[in-house]
């Protein structure tokens, strides 16, 4: 039985300093059937070119059009989530 797909959401703007941790971190964890979901809010540092130095097909960078503000920028994640679970900052939801 295959094991139920997990989206992790990574909503993000000016954290340069702090994504590749946090995306490594993810990548290695013992569980691999995820999806990775970057929802970049128009930084203006060096986060979106760091999200691109990873080449793993997990990821999935979406560079928003225009900055939506955290909310907003937290809902487009979500609506990208294809997993069965998802994992939002503290919390983690069954999808029905």
């Amino acid at each position: 039985m295959p094991k139920p797909l997990v989206s992790v959401l990574i909503p993000l703007y000016n954290a340069d300093r702090f994504i590749e941790d946090m995306v490594r971190s993810v990548l290695n964890q013992s569980y691999s059937n995820l999806e990775v979901i970057i929802t970049d809010d128009r930084s203006t540092d060096a986060s979106v070119s760091k999200v691109l130095r990873f080449n793993d097909p997990r990821i999935r960078l979406i560079v928003n059009e225009e900055n939506l503000g955290p909310e907003k920028n937290w809902n487009k994640a979500l609506a990208e989530a294809k997993g069965k679970y998802i994992k939002l900052g503290g919390g983690s939801t069954e999808r029905g």
